[in-house]
């Protein structure tokens, strides 16, 4: 699902721009004015990484394309289990 943004025609935004391979142009703007530097690393291991902000944890996943569907699914569910026991070593 996309979701709409709000930007004022005209106005300039820092950031970064690039064509996927979808030949959709995606824009990521720069963390920039009040709220950069607020999110904080907690731990990292072998594809997966958890953060956190002031109101929210943030998680981070990286999963190997596979032949099937059934391969990327066993890896979902195999950083889930080590997700969950990292979420529970940890006080948020």
């Amino acid at each position: 699902m996309k979701t709409k943004e709000t930007m004022v025609p005209g106005k300039r935004y820092r950031g970064w721009g690039f064509v996927n391979e979808y030949k959709e142009f995606c824009f990521e703007p720069e963390h920039t004015g009040a709220n950069a530097g607020k999110i904080k690393a907690v731990t990292q291991g072998e594809g997966y990484s958890l953060k956190e902000s002031t109101k929210y944890v943030l998680v981070s996943m990286k999963l190997r394309k596979k032949q099937g569907v059934s391969g990327v699914l066993a890896d979902f569910f195999r950083l889930v289990n080590v997700l969950t026991q990292k979420l529970r070593e940890y006080d948020f």
